[in-house]
């Protein structure tokens, strides 16, 4: 049983060291393959490539016994280590031994020479085994191996067992009795071998401690008490001071070629000096039997052109080595390298990127190592999906710049202040857009705080101080040219004060002050600057135009903070961020190409991932260091995130991160502090607050963020305090219209404010379709294709806020038309022409005539309409139809009659409102009895708005009971009395003789009724009057009534006009010369009467000549003589002449008018006559006349006119006339 299960142990041990064994082979195989990856490039110098013309020169010059110094050359990465390596391994260079001593320090002192020849030394030596060169003083720390040790044991074992036995045999005798025997012979054969055995262990001890204190142990300095000794062999140069182990090294090796690298790191060239020194003395040394050739690889620039000579001087051969790789061909060996070791499958660099980097490579070795830390940065932090240019750049960059890359690391050096000086640059960009931005508010708070509306009102206010500055006369004088500061009109005005402003001179009318045009622009010192009144009140309808500039400004800087440096670069102002940086020229290039951006921390360090990402790390950092970063920052494990920062952390605006907001709005009951905190952030009217409201709004709960920043006040701040364009306004208007509670809305409606603004806005309708569909707020059916755009929210909202529009613009389409049908059934416009308007277009059923005429008659064509909606609306609110349409719109004047007599008829218009309803109306009322309250009729009357008719007229005399004020004013009007002139009063039937006549007897005796219109209104009046009593009638009014026939002649006329103190009872006969003429006796005339008449015209001559006659056949001589006691016409008097009147009369009446006569008309007379009166006209004639008083004095006149020679009495019945020829009457 124990002997089958060791068998048992045994094979499953057999098959366990088996399977490790595979296992071993298999991970060593890994292992080499990982060792032999062909992914990297070693920088060590190549020993495979082609150069045979340099081989075919080495060999020259070692097998030339000349030449024991020689220097192959060449830039650095030229090739020349990889020359040298594979000439060693050509058959060729097998006879020779070479030697390689290389001194690539980086640390070393260019000046300290001992430290550069202790490291060749330390190379020679340490590179032959000590075996070698084992009389060489220079020691090293050997591997001690077992069986040296045990030898080393034995002997010293040995010598002290021996020693020991020859100064004390019969101690090592007791002890090991035993072994030890004497010969026959005597000899003592243990103790002559531990004598042997002594002298050899000695032997060897001695030797091996001759070596140690020959090779080892130089004595400088000795103390023995108080003895020093002191040794003096130190020297300068160590090359010279072991000048002796040099010799002994190359006496003691095979080695011919020593091969100097890198010596020429140090620029100094008294290394070179000495080691040629040492060549002639290893050349000349008798103990050395061959050539030792120093080869040295060295950069042409080694020995300056001053120095030129010494290169040829030092060495005895030199081999210039070409370049392999150069600025100019690098960037095909960089791109096959990289694709080589790049698989198919990951992203590789841009052969652009590639082409332009490779630009900056100028040698192998960095060209190798680019491609090295590439394959490898490339495949570590593959998993982070990094850009391959950008890799390829900073690992560039990397290597040719090492220090600066490793200051990166510590947020030091060119790159980094690259960035910084970016970041002051964004800021003083941001900080100039935001200089601008505030000029551009303060340019609106300007504006809103200027009171006048319109240029006339303010020009008024600057003119009138003018006026009152000028002793408040109008006139003043401009260069010497009177003129009247207020006969200019509306813009007229405005040319005058650009005419003041061009005058040389401003004097008062009374040209004794000047007045300086400054003073007039600042109403003397007591006014703003009028230009700068002026250009906020233009500016007003530019409010919209600074605010668009102020979105714009905003834009401008997020474009500007989200700026890459890249793109910053190749703007023409880069030379602020570059001008530290400028020198670097691969820096410039790689920032200017974006082969180095913002996220070079992605490209420089491995992030190990934990609770949180890298993302949330630099997010956690820029909050910690108050930094900030993009609002789009993208987060992962927020929770752990918010578990990283403190509350207080949440009261700033660098914790604005969309996902780390939404989160907190989504859990918002268990971040309640945090929550509130970040509200309390975005409602603080911040332009940074609204750009990421802008974004979150797109990521988050609407709903709930509308309705936590609006009960903190955030729409007072977007309607009031806001500097937000139109648009901008209404893009947050729609979306709380959309997401927040419709009370909240309501409740946070202060003052109306919400309500107004939107009531005002003319493009709601625009405004709203663009921003619904935007939001793509969409309502329809599971499975609908063609779902339609939901107003329902805009709908409510505008409704519970009670909103009028003042004006609204066409809409557009079919939801903006549904939006306007909804604002029409609830009632929710302003009572304006504008909307109105906008209304009976779309929704009335109306011609385009009568929307033309919407303006001049515009209740008349709303009654018109089938807008029983918009009716009712007016009806429930006509006293702000009347007063902003009716009253208000200047051009709606020709309102119809009906609708006319219907607003006046409507007890809800109040009577101011009627009576600027009646001025501002053209039409007039037919009947004034259709106006139900007479109280209007006063109204109708004043305004003289009544067509003007009898009817209207009489009805408003009864109506008053006299002819007040208004109804004189009326009839004074003259469109009304000269169409009352045209119609006879009592044409119309309606009216009462009586109600007629007792308004025309008050109105012959109005004496307010005008002249013109008297004489109009009288032309109406179909009855005449037969006694009237004029007393108390004007003169005017008696002799347009006579004129009118409303007075006939009657002797009660006659007499009640004689009565007055003018002549009119004679007009009266003059306008009735017929009547009069058929019975003039009837009428009490006087002779001043008759003497009227005579001298009227009235009347003719015959006429005269006819009442004349009858009238002397009742009256007397002496009333006659009265009648012509003043000048007549000659006509009147030849006619009465040859008259039947009594000749003694007419002789009467030829003396008193015998001086108007001239010869003709008096010698007509008196022939007129008849004889004797005749005769006195014949010349030589002595005619007697009868002698009476009358006759005395005919001749007496006669004479006195000359006519006559003399004349005399003969007796007292003759008188005897000597008239003379020619008779001739003076004048």
């Amino acid at each position: 049983m124990r002997a089958k299960l060791n068998t048992s142990i045994r094979k499953y041990l057999n098959l366990l060291i088996r399977f490790l064994y595979k296992l071993e082979k298999q991970l060593m195989s890994n292992d080499i393959n990982d060792r032999n990856d062909s992914s990297y490039s070693d920088l060590t110098p190549q020993n495979d490539i082609d150069g045979k013309e340099y081989f075919r020169a080495l060999n020259y010059a070692l097998d030339n016994d000349n030449v024991t110094n020689i220097a192959v050359t060449g830039p650095y990465g030229s090739g020349k280590s990889s020359v040298l390596r594979t000439y060693e391994k050509k058959e060729e260079s097998k006879k020779f031994k070479f030697l390689n001593v290389s001194l690539a320090s980086f640390k070393l002192d260019q000046n300290d020479t001992q430290t550069i020849e202790s490291s060749i030394l330390q190379q020679m030596f340490y590179r032959e085994s000590s075996k070698n060169i084992s009389g060489s003083r220079f020691k090293r720390i050997n591997k001690i191996r077992l069986r040296e040790t045990l030898f080393a044991l034995l002997i010293v074992l040995s010598a002290c067992i021996s020693g020991l036995y020859i100064l004390n045999p019969e101690f090592i005798e007791i002890r090991l009795g035993n072994l030890f025997y004497t010969m026959e012979n005597g000899i003592n054969v243990a103790g002559l071998s531990m004598f042997i055995i002594f002298l050899t262990a000695l032997s060897i001890i001695f030797h091996k401690g001759y070596k140690l204190v020959k090779y080892n142990l130089r004595l400088n300095k000795v103390n023995i008490k108080n003895w020093e000794f002191t040794s003096h062999n130190k020297e300068d140069s160590i090359l010279n001071k072991y000048l002796d182990e040099i010799i002994y090294f190359f006496e003691s090796t095979k080695y011919d070629v020593v091969i100097f690298e890198d010596l020429d790191r140090f620029n100094n060239e008294d290394i070179f000096t000495k080691l040629r020194e040492i060549n002639n003395l290893l050349n000349n040394s008798d103990k050395i039997a061959k050539k030792i050739v120093f080869l040295y690889a060295v950069k042409d620039e080694m020995f300056t052109n001053n120095d030129y000579k010494n290169k040829t001087k030092f060495f005895d051969f030199i081999i210039p080595i070409v370049p392999i790789v150069n600025a100019s061909n690098s960037y095909e060996i960089l791109k096959d390298k990289i694709n080589d070791k790049v698989h198919e499958s990951e992203d590789k660099p841009t052969e652009r990127c590639i082409r332009e980097v490779s630009v900056f490579i100028e040698d192998m070795r960095t060209l190798i190592n680019i491609s090295n830390e590439f394959i490898l940065y490339h495949r570590i932090l593959g998993e982070m999906q990094l850009n391959s240019d950008r890799l390829l750049g900073i690992i560039t960059y990397k290597n040719v710049y090492p220090k600066d890359f490793a200051e990166l690391l510590l947020d030091r050096g060119m790159i980094y202040t690259a960035f910084q000086r970016k970041q002051k640059f964004v800021q003083k960009q941001v900080s100039d857009f935001q200089k601008k931005q505030s000029e551009i508010e303060d340019r609106i708070t300007q504006i809103n705080s200027e009171q006048i509306k319109n240029i006339e009102e303010l020009q008024t206010i600057y003119l009138s101080a003018l006026q009152r500055k000028n002793n408040d006369q109008s006139n003043i004088l401009v260069d010497g040219t009177n003129r009247n500061i207020w006969n200019y009109e509306g813009e007229k005005e405005q040319q005058f004060l650009n005419e003041l402003t061009n005058a040389t001179v401003i004097k008062g009318a009374n040209n004794r002050h000047k007045i300086p045009f400054d003073g007039i622009k600042t109403a003397f010192g007591k006014k703003e600057n009028y230009y700068d009144r002026e250009r906020k009140i233009l500016d007003k309808t530019k409010i919209d135009q600074l605010r668009e500039k102020i979105e714009q400004l905003n834009l401008e800087k997020e474009r500007v903070r989200k700026l890459p440096l890249q793109d910053l670069l190749n703007n023409d102002d880069s030379f602020e961020v570059l001008e530290e940086i400028k020198e670097n020229k691969l820096l410039v290039f790689l920032l200017r190409r974006g082969y180095i951006d913002e996220r070079y921390q992605d490209y420089i360090t491995y992030f190990y991932p934990g609770s949180v990402t890298k993302n949330d790390m630099i997010f956690i950092r820029s909050v910690y260091n108050r930094i900030g970063s993009e609002f789009n920052h993208k987060l992962t494990n927020i929770r752990e995130v918010i578990e990283s920062l403190h509350n207080n952390d949440f009261e700033r605006k660098e914790v604005l991160n969309y996902d780390l907001v939404s989160y907190i709005i989504k859990n918002r009951y268990q971040n309640n502090y945090r929550f509130k905190a970040i509200i309390k952030q975005l409602v603080d009217g911040s332009d940074a607050s609204f750009i990421f409201i802008d974004g979150l709004l797109t990521k988050a709960n609407n709903k709930v963020i509308w309705n936590e920043l609006l009960e903190r006040e955030l729409l007072k701040y977007i309607i009031d305090e806001s500097y937000f364009s139109i648009t901008k306004t209404y893009s947050y208007l729609i979306d709380i219209f959309l997401h927040a509670d419709i009370s909240i809305i309501e409740s946070v409606n202060y003052d109306s404010k919400l309500t107004n603004y939107i009531s005002s806005t003319e493009n709601f309708l625009d405004l709203i379709d663009e921003g619904l569909h935007e939001n793509q707020y969409l309502s329809g059916e599971a499975g609908d294709e063609t779902p339609q755009i939901n107003y329902s929210r805009i709908k409510e909202a505008i409704k519970v806020l009670d909103v009028e529009f003042k004006l609204l613009n066409n809409p557009k389409n079919k939801f903006s038309s549904e939006m306007l049908f909804y604002i029409y059934n609830n009632n929710l416009y302003d009572l304006n022409v504008d909307m109105i308007g906008v209304m009976l277009d779309h929704i009335g059923d109306i011609t385009n005539n009568q929307l033309n005429d919407l303006r001049k008659s515009n209740y008349t064509i709303i009654q018109e309409s089938n807008c029983d909606q918009m009716k009712d609306y007016i009806m429930e609110n006509i006293e702000e139809y009347i007063e902003n349409v009716v009253i208000e719109l200047k051009s709606n004047v020709e309102e119809s009659e009906y609708v006319l007599v219907e607003l006046l008829n409507n007890p809800n218009i109040n009577n101011y409102h009627k009576e600027e309803m009646i001025k501002s109306q053209k039409r007039d009322i037919e009947m004034v009895t259709k106006v139900e309250d007479q109280e209007m009729w006063n109204m109708l009357v004043d305004n003289s708005k009544l067509i003007p008719s009898w009817f209207n007229v009489i009805r408003y005399y009864q109506y008053t009971k006299d002819i007040n004020e208004s109804l004189i004013n009326f009839l004074n009007e003259s469109k009304n009395y000269q169409q009352l002139s045209k119609i006879d009063i009592d044409a119309d039937q309606e009216i009462e003789d009586n109600e007629i006549k007792e308004f025309v007897g008050e109105l012959l005796f109005c004496e307010d009724i005008s002249v013109e219109s008297f004489r109009c209104l009288i032309k109406s009046i179909t009855w005449d009057y037969e006694d009237l009593d004029t007393e108390g009638l004007s003169t005017y009014k008696v002799i347009d009534l006579i004129k009118n026939d409303v007075m006939t002649l009657t002797p009660a006329n006659f007499s009640n006009l004689k009565k007055l103190n003018a002549p009119h009872h004679i007009t009266l006969v003059g306008n009735n010369i017929d009547n009069f003429m058929s019975n003039p006796l009837k009428y009490d005339l006087a002779p001043e009467d008759v003497e009227h008449l005579l001298k009227s015209e009235v009347m003719n001559n015959i006429s005269k000549v006819n009442l004349l006659e009858m009238y002397t056949e009742s009256n007397s001589s002496n009333q006659i003589e009265e009648i012509f006691s003043t000048e007549y016409t000659t006509d009147l008097i030849l006619a009465l002449m040859e008259s039947s009147i009594s000749k003694e009369i007419l002789v009467l009446i030829l003396i008193q008018q015998v001086d108007i006569l001239d010869i003709n008309d008096l010698t007509s007379s008196l022939n007129s006559l008849g004889e004797p009166y005749s005769l006195i006209t014949v010349f030589g004639k002595k005619p007697a006349i009868v002698n009476n008083e009358v006759n005395q004095n005919l001749m007496t006149v006669l004479k006195q006119h000359d006519y006559i020679l003399s004349w005399k009495e003969e007796n007292s019945d003759k008188i005897r006339v000597q008239n003379k020829k020619g008779g001739k009457v003076k004048k």
